[in-house]
């Protein structure tokens, strides 16, 4: 069989019942685009290099970089400065967007290795009320692991 008439075959109107397919579900999430410094920051914590990534950013104040040093901070393991970070930065991120849901994402990692379960799950209720889609499988999964803490 040629793949012309394989194609023609396999993928006619007739083989699925409708000559469309669904389309690809979007993102409702809004972002803006990272600087290089903040990029390259983030890069950097990718890779575990997070001294690198808390040298690049501790000096910037805003929102997209705070994001990301509270995310270094986490990762080091420094959850003092990473939660104060991050609180900070949730003060002033635009509600709704990729930053403000990478915030609160950290933010419940945080309070998750600082044992303070209700207020993780908190958090991860109100990433899922802002975008239920963001992340699904693994807040559900989140939730899961932090019933098993709580016994």
């Amino acid at each position: 069989m040629s793949s012309e008439s394989f194609e023609a075959t396999t993928f006619s109107d007739n083989s699925f019942g409708d000559s469309s397919f669904a389309t690809a579900p979007t993102s409702s999430v809004s972002f803006s685009e990272e600087d290089d410094t903040v990029a390259q920051a983030r890069s950097y914590i990718m890779v575990g290099m997070y001294k690198k990534s808390i040298s690049l950013l501790q000096e910037r104040t805003d929102v997209s970089a705070a994001g990301v040093l509270g995310m270094a901070y986490l990762h080091k393991g420094d959850l003092r400065k990473a939660r104060n970070t991050l609180e900070d930065a949730l003060e002033d991120v635009k509600e709704g967007t990729l930053d403000h849901l990478e915030v609160l994402w950290a933010l419940a990692s945080v309070f998750t290795q600082q044992e303070k379960t209700r207020s993780a799950l908190r958090i991860l209720d109100d990433i899922s009320d802002l975008n239920s889609d963001w992340r699904k499988r693994d807040i559900e999964a989140w939730k899961r692991g932090l019933d098993l803490l709580r016994g």
